[in-house]
This record gives structure tokens, C-alpha cells and sequence, in this order.
């Protein structure tokens, strides 16, 4: 009876968690008019194609989702026009190499995911910027790419179609903003470097650099960067630095700010940025704030928002961010609101939307 009993529940263990519905996982990139989406391992991207940067071997825009990657896929990044991904460990990217940033053969690129340095470079972390793309191998970061404003941190400013090293070790997070990159080192230090002509760096000045510089020394959990500004969680806080021409700091004005601002107080369990706008979840409960010119705070209007604002009061698990417009997942069902000229919100069309509308994620397959 015993024997009976176990195999019987070993058995609904099985079949329970066959039954049950894979993550559903929105991915971001802060300057990008695309998106992509992680179900489970699967890769799925849609929107702006227009160099490739969906990965589905044409230059067409979609508006639904696209299977690039069937399996294995660890994380995945949007530029504003390329993409960089982790399969199997290696680090792949697709789209423009016009600055260098796939590594790619010539500068036209490539619109199917491509092996940096021929699979050499193992990554364990990916981020991509507007034109620059930053990896983690062995805790070493490495970037390449456009470096305009020094946000390769190599100590130049010189362009690289080869990774070059920023951090020798220690690297446990990376971000990269439009023109400026940010990372996490161990015991939760902060070091930022770029672009820093609105003091989006947080270092009290406004002069860029070309190498990384400590921002906080420690606690930090969490970064994320947009076009000019940057936000962080320590200890559940978030705090946010850099322009605030739409209120995307969450300060209740547009004054920018070069030195870290704390924008909420505690319970901050995610954050995203767009290239003007910020999203963050907290208790559960999705709050936007800053840019809302195409409807990407998802409020049902498009007036600026200048302090957080509660737009789904539960259950959401994860947040997305691309330049113009947001997604959010609810209960396995992701969500998209904002811009949708390239059909980046994945609902079939092309209009854009103040409200979130759900996305097709499995439209492909029905076909």
C-alpha cells in the first residue's frame, strides 16, 4: 500500500508539473522599438526588423511574436537596433554592427544570431545599449561597441569591434544605457561610466568619464539604465539619477539630479527604464512614472506622470522596458502598452495603445 501510495503521488508530482504554465519572462533594452520575451527557455522577439534585430533572418517588421531561439536561452538584450542573447553559455548578438556592436564581419551585420568572437566569449551576463554591448565571462566584464562617451570603460574612447575589458573580476551585474553602462560588483558596490552630461553617472558632476568610478559602495541589488538617467535598489529602495525632462526620476518635478535621489522608500522588488520613463514593481503591484507621450505608463492617457503611480495594483511578476513602451506578465499573461509603430506591443497591430494589450505570445503556433 505504501509502495502504492508513493508511486501515486510521485506520479500527480509529474503530471503537476507538467500541467503548470512556463515563466514568462519580458525582457528590455531601453532605446529599442523591438521586443523580446523569454517562455520558459524559448526565445521570442517582434517589432522594428528594420537591421535585422529581430533575428529571424529577414529585415521585416513583426507584429507578433517570432520563436529565434527554440531552447537553452539563459538572457537576452535589445539595442536600439541589434540584440544580444546567452545560448548554451555562448554569447550571440544579431542586427547592425555599423559601431562594432556584434562583432560581426562588416558593419551591415547580421539578422540571425551570430557567435561573438566565434563562441569564445562564454557570458554568464549580457546587456546592450543604444550601440554598445557589454558580457560577463568568469565575473570579468568585458564591452564593445560604440564608445563615443567612454561606455566601453577601457579608459578610451575609441570604438571596438572586439570585446575589450572594463572590470577584472567581481562583476555580478551589468547594465548598459543608451550611452552609459553601470555594474554590480561584489559586496554590492556601485561603478558607473559614460555619458554623463545630465549626471545619470550619480557621481555629482556632470563631466563623463571613460572608466568605471565607484557611484555607491555598497548594497546595491539591482540597476537599470534608460537613455539619460539611472535607477537602483538597495535594501528595497529605490533611487534614481539623471535627466528628468518627463519626471522620470519619480521626484514629483523635472529638475535633474546628479547625486542619488530615493523615489520609494522600501518593498521595491524590480525596476525597468525605458528612455524616459521608469517602472518598478512593488508588493506585487506594477507603478510607472515619467514619459507617457505614447501611453507606455499605461494609465489610459498620455499626460507625463512626475511621481510613481499604481497602474496594476497585484499580481504582477515581472516588468519590461523598451524605448516608448512597456510589458508586464499578470498571472502567465503578458501585457504591452505604449508606442506600436513597428508593432512592438505583439497584438497583431500597429497602433499604439494608453492601455495594456495582450500579447499574442502564442499566435505562431496557432498557425
Amino acid at each position: 500500500m505504501n509502495k502504492l501510495f508513493i508511486f501515486l503521488l510521485g506520479f500527480m508530482t509529474l503530471a503537476s508539473a507538467l500541467a503548470a504554465p512556463l515563466p514568462v519572462i519580458p525582457q528590455s533594452g531601453a532605446m529599442s522599438n523591438h521586443s523580446c520575451t523569454l517562455i520558459g527557455t524559448e526565445l521570442v522577439c517582434w517589432g522594428s526588423n528594420t537591421r535585422g534585430q529581430i533575428g529571424d533572418s529577414t529585415v521585416t517588421d513583426v507584429h507578433f511574436p517570432q520563436t529565434v531561439i527554440p531552447k537553452a536561452v539563459g538572457g537576452v538584450s535589445m539595442g536600439s537596433e541589434h540584440t544580444c542573447g546567452l545560448h548554451e553559455s555562448k554569447v550571440k548578438c544579431w542586427g547592425t554592427n555599423e559601431e562594432g556592436q556584434i562583432n560581426y564581419t562588416d558593419e551591415n551585420g547580421q539578422s540571425g544570431p551570430w557567435e561573438v568572437l566565434d563562441g569564445a566569449l562564454k557570458g554568464t551576463l549580457i546587456s546592450t545599449g543604444d550601440a554598445h554591448s557589454c558580457g560577463v565571462m568568469n565575473a570579468k566584464l568585458y564591452c564593445w561597441g560604440r564608445n563615443t562617451f567612454g561606455q566601453l570603460g577601457d579608459s578610451s574612447n575609441t570604438e571596438s569591434n572586439t570585446p575589450r575589458v572594463a572590470i577584472t573580476a567581481g562583476v555580478v551585474q551589468v547594465k548598459a544605457g543608451a550611452n552609459h553602462t553601470c555594474a554590480i560588483i561584489a559586496a554590492g558596490a556601485l561603478k558607473c561610466w559614460g555619458n554623463n552630461e545630465d549626471g545619470q553617472l550619480g557621481i555629482n558632476t556632470n563631466t563623463s568619464i571613460n572608466a568605471p568610478s565607484t557611484t555607491i559602495t555598497t548594497g546595491v541589488t539591482q540597476v537599470r539604465l534608460g537613455e539619460k538617467h539611472t535607477c537602483y535598489v538597495k535594501t528595497g529602495a529605490l533611487f534614481c539619477m539623471g535627466n528628468n525632462d518627463h519626471g522620470q526620476l519619480g521626484t514629483g518635478d523635472t529638475t535633474a539630479s546628479s547625486i542619488p535621489v530615493e523615489v520609494i522608500s522600501a518593498g521595491v522588488t524590480s525596476v525597468e527604464l525605458g528612455a524616459n520613463h521608469t517602472c518598478a514593481i512593488r508588493y506585487g503591484s506594477l507603478r510607472c512614472w515619467g514619459d507617457n507621450t505614447y501611453g507606455q505608463l499605461g494609465n489610459g492617457d498620455t499626460t507625463d506622470i512626475l511621481s510613481p503611480s499604481v497602474i496594476v495594483g497585484l499580481n504582477v511578476s515581472a516588468v519590461g522596458a523598451g524605448k516608448d513602451h512597456t510589458c508586464s506578465v499578470k498571472n502567465f499573461i503578458q501585457y504591452c502598452t505604449g508606442k506600436n509603430d513597428h508593432g512592438q506591443l505583439g497584438d497583431g497591430s500597429v497602433t499604439d495603445s494608453s492601455e495594456f494589450v495582450e500579447v499574442l505570445l502564442f499566435k505562431k503556433a496557432k498557425q
